[in-house]
């Protein structure tokens, strides 16, 4: 497992490479993860109606929310997606 991580101010994004039975980078999965559900508070409620459905777990005083899973090593969307949700993240924490 690869694990990448970009941080803007109290929130993570967290990229996390898991291989799978075909592929070594077979699963691309993207998180937002806040490392404390103070900090998470404060973006709660504009992260959930900006990525309605998403997989939220709060575990061991954090917040980790799925943003996407990306199959088969799709260089282009993986690229497209993270430079996406960094953008959203540079963008929402500058308030």
């Amino acid at each position: 497992m690869t694990n990448l991580i970009w941080h803007c101010q109290k929130l993570v994004l967290n990229p996390i490479m898991n291989s799978t039975k075909e592929s070594a980078l077979g699963l691309f999965k993207i998180h937002i993860t806040a490392w404390n559900l103070k900090d998470w508070s404060y973006f709660e409620e504009r992260l959930l109606q900006r990525f309605p459905g998403r997989a939220l777990d709060k575990l061991d005083g954090r917040a980790f929310l799925l943003l996407d899973i990306i199959q088969d090593n799709n260089e282009e969307l993986i690229l497209r997606k993270l430079k996406e949700y960094y953008g959203y993240l540079k963008e929402l924490t500058k308030t």
